[in-house]
């Protein structure tokens, strides 16, 4: 057992000589050993300052955009309790008498959000989807037509292209 301790002591021992060789005897070296001893310790100083930099701008930024979403998530909870106490039609995207105008060279995401707004459909996602996959999404006329939350996004689709 004593010569297993002397072992362990004289490995650490050694160690230590050899740490301290390199640390205090730089001037000493080859300069090739010297360059990579110097250089890489200051080169992983570096890429931890900057790593750290761009953690720190990271979790800046992100801290800021989940601000700006829950103020639009709060906004939107707000929103839609004026939206139902709101007797105005006109703000959900719906003329007075129930028709929904869609306006010249006005894009097809911007009509879809105004008619998810507006209740005509239930999921503005899946009626994109559904006018990107017959090809109807680039094909919307504007016009003003009578539209209904009843109605299926077929024949949404179909009244708003021209089609029906």
């Amino acid at each position: 057992m004593k010569t297993v301790f002397r072992s362990i002591g004289i490995g650490f021992l050694l160690a230590a000589m050899v740490i301290a060789a390199l640390f205090f005897g730089k001037s000493y070296l080859p300069e090739p050993i010297a360059r990579f001893i110097n250089t890489d310790s200051g080169q992983s100083s570096q890429q931890y300052q900057a790593l750290k930099k761009e953690y720190e701008d990271y979790k800046k930024n992100a801290e800021h955009e989940i601000a700006l979403l829950k103020e639009q998530s709060d906004k939107k909870k707000d929103g839609t309790s004026d939206k139902k106490d709101d007797s105005s039609s006109k703000a959900k995207g719906l003329n007075e008498d129930g028709s929904f105008t869609i306006n010249e060279g006005e894009a097809s995401s911007s009509v879809i959000s105004r008619m998810a707004e507006a209740k005509l459909l239930d999921d503005a996602s899946v009626f994109t989807n559904y006018m990107q996959s017959n090809g109807l999404d680039g094909k919307i006329l504007p016009g003003t037509y009578k539209l209904s939350n009843e109605m299926s996004y077929e024949q949404i689709g179909a009244i708003i292209t021209g089609q029906q």
